[in-house]
């Protein structure tokens, strides 16, 4: 047997092993880790990914704000400020009463807010980024109680619903003074979290970020804020009965996102069976061919005899070493094709001593065009008389060995020796399949998925080409057989080593089968390029 032959797993060639349970395994790894799917064409429009709010309530009700934001990625995004600048040109009182935002800054740089259509918003070109201002008119005092009203994140214009939720968390610290009771709210986002202790207000939330505002509204003792003067009005009540409506419209607005959370994570997994469960089909279709193959390889095989004292066929040597190589020959075809043609006499094959002496005449010609080409070759190394003589009758490598066995491989498929190992249909069917799934969670990056559904009809036609040929049933049968008759060579003859290539004359078949299957090695080694 040829060592090329050695590398198997379980009858099966390790190349083949490999290039047709790789893609299996990379179908089943990615069942494993469902990727999310984005259902938006136009994808994400806000970059930002996390805030952290520090706010801080001085006495006469100023909120000294600073926000950390982290974006997708290094080129940043936009942010929105949740007022309009004050207008230095009005009274203090005017500016107490109209509120807005002054000292506004960027990495502790001051900067100029741009005005967008309803919100003053800064342009960042960095992952991160920390924005920091004064924030006047969002506290207030009254004859029972204090307010602050801070929208602790505010919407961008470029904001949309598909865009994720933010990561929203923060501290507000309130003015020391006399131990009292306070009352946290935060509205807008989901899992919303707000607890007070002492003077210092947390909060987190998921916040989703096309939302108008995020109010922290809180209630804490008049006396803290000191330097405010009060409004001798009574707010206890009518906070409270604002909170509690806000609260209930807030559980009301988060259950409906809920419910289209619930609806696209649905349409996900729904997607996810699509994309995995196609190909699955396909694949499977591939595995169990291949198993049937396997099984009725096994059969065919079953009632052959050990030995043959006869050729089981008539076929020319070459095609034998298309089914002993298992679709791929060995280069003893040659030797095969040169001793058919000696036994035929369409050459004169003579040995002196260790020199091969070869005549082609002129007229001879041959039956197909394997042979045809071995019968060109040999004139263009003869002498202009016909003939050439050696130990070795190549004497080069030859560059015609490819031509020469896409012709035997094309003959064993005419006869129904040979097929493709990987068949392009079932494979295409499940490449493509498999790309298509793929490409489902990238149909919003469309070269990605045009690439993928391409491509993976691309890789199927070089699996197909790469993975090469291998017998049809009645290929392994007749290859069983051949076997059959190599080992009754093998057991009843002393050719091997002893007989050379003008044996022929004598052993006729007996030489030229076995100089493909490997039991006439003294006779195929001069005329085995």
């Amino acid at each position: 047997m040829h060592a090329r032959r050695i590398a198997r797993f379980r009858g099966v060639p390790i190349l083949r092993v490999l290039i047709f349970g790789l893609p299996i395994f990379g179908v089943l790894v990615l069942a494993g880790c469902r990727p999310e799917i984005e259902f938006d064409l136009d994808g994400r429009q806000s970059e930002i990914d996390a805030v952290t709010v520090t706010a801080t309530l001085a006495p006469d009700g100023v909120v000294h704000v600073e926000q950390r934001y982290r974006f997708a990625s290094g080129e940043g995004g936009t942010l929105a400020l949740p007022k309009d600048l004050v207008d230095e040109s009005l009274t203090p009182q005017a500016i107490d009463a109209v509120g807005g935002i002054r000292n506004v800054t960027l990495d502790g740089r001051p900067v100029t807010p741009t005005q967008g259509t309803v919100e003053p918003e800064l342009r960042v070109r960095a992952e991160r980024a920390t924005v920091a201002y004064d924030e006047l008119g969002a506290a207030g005092r009254y004859s029972d109680i204090g307010v602050v009203r801070l929208d602790v994140l505010a919407s961008p214009e470029d904001a949309s619903r598909q865009d994720p939720d933010v990561d929203l968390s923060g501290t507000l610290v309130l003015p020391e003074g006399t131990p009292g009771p306070v009352d946290a709210h935060l509205h807008g986002g989901r899992d919303r979290s707000v607890a007070a202790e002492g003077s210092a207000v947390t909060f987190s939330a998921q916040a989703p970020i096309w939302q108008p505002s995020h109010s922290l509204d809180v209630a804490l003792p008049e006396a803290w804020l000191s330097a405010m003067a009060p409004t001798p009005i009574a707010s206890a009540g009518p906070f409270a009965t604002e909170q509690a409506a806000r609260d209930q419209a807030d559980t009301s607005t988060e259950a409906t996102l809920g419910g289209l959370d619930n609806q696209a994570e649905l349409g996900r997994w729904i997607l996810t069976a699509v994309a995995f469960g196609l190909p699955a089909i396909f694949w499977a279709i591939v595995v169990v061919g291949l198993v049937r193959r396997l099984r009725e390889r096994k059969r065919v095989v079953g009632n052959v005899p050990d030995h043959l004292s006869d050729p089981p066929t008539a076929v020319d040597p070459a095609i034998v070493a298309v089914l002993d190589g298992e679709g791929r020959p060995a280069k003893t075809a040659v030797a095969g094709t040169v001793l058919d043609l000696a036994r035929r006499e369409a050459i004169d094959l003579r040995e002196y001593g260790d020199r091969v002496v070869i005549k082609v005449p002129l007229e001879a010609m041959g039956v197909n065009e394997s042979e045809q080409l071995v019968l060109n070759e040999l004139r263009a190394l003869a002498t202009p008389e016909g003939v050439l003589e050696g130990a070795h009758i190549w004497r080069q490598p030859i560059r015609w060995w490819r031509t020469y066995r896409r012709d035997l491989v094309k003959r064993a498929r005419g006869m129904g020796l040979v097929e493709r190992w990987m068949p392009l249909a079932s494979l295409s069917g499940a490449l493509i399949t498999t790309g298509v799934g793929m490409s489902v969670f990238f149909f919003t990056q469309p070269v990605v998925y045009f690439a993928m559904v391409f491509g993976a009809m691309i890789v199927g036609y070089i699996i197909s080409f790469v993975s090469g040929y291998t017998l049809t049933d009645k290929g392994w049968r007749q290859r069983a057989l051949w076997r059959s008759f190599a080992r009754y060579i093998h057991d009843h003859g002393e050719i091997d080593k002893a007989v050379g290539p003008a044996g022929v004359v004598v052993w006729g078949p007996y030489l030229t089968y076995g100089a493909v299957l490997d039991e006439a090695s003294a006779a195929a080694r001069p005329l085995t390029p």
